[in-house]
């Protein structure tokens, strides 16, 4: 089913999160969600790993959603996204708002990230990103 949803994906030119509902009526933060809750995880934590796709500036734990989806959105801009078959997934408004980032600070921040990811990469011997 991974394989037929990231086809979808690529082919139709939209996000994994929208695939996975098209294709298998159910998305990854919606499971994590549910697994998160039945194993009594924080709220901050459930809240984390289940809306950082789509942070809701409204909800009590939008910093630490905003903090992971900006670290993704990052790691997909240094060149370390999660599959090479799909693009990079934008950064949602509302986080770029909350981050309150320049160009020029984008720009550092990227070019810190590749920097960092090389130092890691030598260090743990990880492929390089194509």
């Amino acid at each position: 089913q991974y394989t037929l949803t990231l086809a979808h994906a690529a082919r139709n030119e939209i996000t994994m999160l929208q695939a996975e509902r098209e294709v298998l009526g159910i998305d990854h933060t919606t499971i994590a969600a549910r697994i998160s809750e039945t194993w009594n995880f924080p709220p901050i934590l459930v809240a984390s790993t289940s809306m950082w796709e789509e942070p809701n500036p409204e909800h009590e734990f939008f910093p630490s959603a905003a903090t992971v989806h900006a670290a993704d959105y990052f790691a997909w801009q240094a060149g370390y996204g999660s599959t090479e078959h799909l693009s990079a997934p934008p950064l949602c408004d509302a986080v770029a708002e909350w981050l309150g980032f320049t160009d020029a600070d984008f720009e550092w921040m990227e070019n810190e990230l590749q920097s960092q990811f090389e130092s890691a990469r030598t260090l743990v011997e990880i492929a390089p990103a194509a």
